[in-house]
């Protein structure tokens, strides 16, 4: 996935997650090569990222609460204070 695809979906999942009845639209990553992305501070709450592969992104203070990270490849990927609270991770490779 492009850099400019990623940083629109960010913006429009951002919107989403604080406006759910309005504007924005709920991040759906399912598969997506996202390896080496930056989502550093990223507000991914409630994204489909399944079987997505985020091996050595940086993941750091990212908040990935309640996402949906089943089969995703997570490997060398940097989680320094990283929120995965409530995340669905099985089958996922860390």
């Amino acid at each position: 996935m492009k850099a400019n695809a990623v940083t629109t979906t960010l913006q429009q999942h951002r919107d989403w997650v604080h406006n759910r009845h309005g504007s924005g639209k709920k991040a759906d990553l399912r598969g997506a090569d996202l390896r080496k992305v930056n989502f550093e501070g990223a507000d991914l709450r409630f994204a489909d990222l399944r079987a997505a592969d985020l091996s050595g992104s940086n993941l750091s203070q990212a908040d990935m609460s309640n996402a949906d990270l089943r089969g995703a490849k997570i490997s060398e990927a940097v989680c320094i204070g990283t929120k995965f609270v409530n995340a669905r991770l099985e089958g996922a490779n860390l």
